[in-house]
């Protein structure tokens, strides 16, 4: 991507990353999210299958992204500067009339991972049958990313955490008119999973989460540690 790129009316589909991913002691090869140090480097090979914003804010419409494959952020990968401070970047880039399907990420946002303090937004988008192994089948936000989603859907996503939507870091995004309905999970959160902090306090206005399945947890909106979600009703 590229500031003031338009990308309008394209088919995105089979973009594979490198599957380089980062390590822990004793764990050679696990697919766990990257670390600032590493996303600010610019060094990664294996993130954005589809699409890699990377510090910059392009505008993508009437696209669909399919059968893309990455480490991270299967279908499109965002990035900004920091995740806090004065050199928070505010344009951002702007998603609208797109759908995601059949993307997947081996570690994080099958369809879509946001990260370090870039504010996506999402107008009138459908992520469908996304997958990844780890958290975010639809989508992953970490180190206080907080998108805006208008009249989205969410829909037959499957992660191991975080089915339809999941959040780390300080991420809160705001989502109004949309719909987390027949997301899957294995461990927690099938449709919208907050996780580790600091505190991730969406804001959900007129939203649906409905029908998603994990084998022993039934919560709407899985919560780990101490995250504040809000839920408003207007209509």
């Amino acid at each position: 991507g590229a500031d003031d790129a338009v990308l309008d009316g394209f088919t995105i589909r089979g973009g594979h990353g490198e599957t380089q991913h980062e390590t822990t002691q004793g764990n050679a090869g696990d697919p766990l999210h990257l670390t600032p140090v590493t996303i600010l480097a610019g060094t990664n090979t294996d993130a954005g299958a589809g699409m890699l914003n990377f510090q910059v804010a392009p505008v993508i419409r009437h696209c669909i992204f399919e059968d893309n494959s990455a480490a991270k952020g299967g279908g499109a990968y965002n990035a900004g500067h920091s995740s806090t401070g004065s050199d928070r970047k505010t344009r951002v880039p702007l998603v609208a009339h797109c759908t995601f399907r059949r993307n997947t990420a081996t570690a994080r946002g099958g369809a879509i991972s946001n990260d370090l303090g870039v504010d996506t937004i999402f107008l009138d988008c459908v992520f469908e049958a996304n997958r990844t192994d780890e958290k975010g089948g639809g989508m992953y936000n970490d180190f206080a990313c907080s998108p805006l989603l208008l009249n989205c859907l969410f829909t037959g996503n499957e992660a191991a955490s975080a089915g339809g939507i999941g959040c780390d870091g300080g991420s809160s995004p705001v989502m109004r008119n949309c719909s987390f309905t027949a997301n899957r999970s294995t461990d927690f959160g099938a449709g919208v999973y907050l996780g580790t902090g600091p505190a991730n306090d969406p804001v959900l206005v007129d939203c649906v989460i409905a029908d998603n399945a994990c084998p022993w947890d039934p919560s709407v909106i899985y919560l780990w540690h101490d995250n504040r979600p809000r839920s408003v009703t207007l209509s």
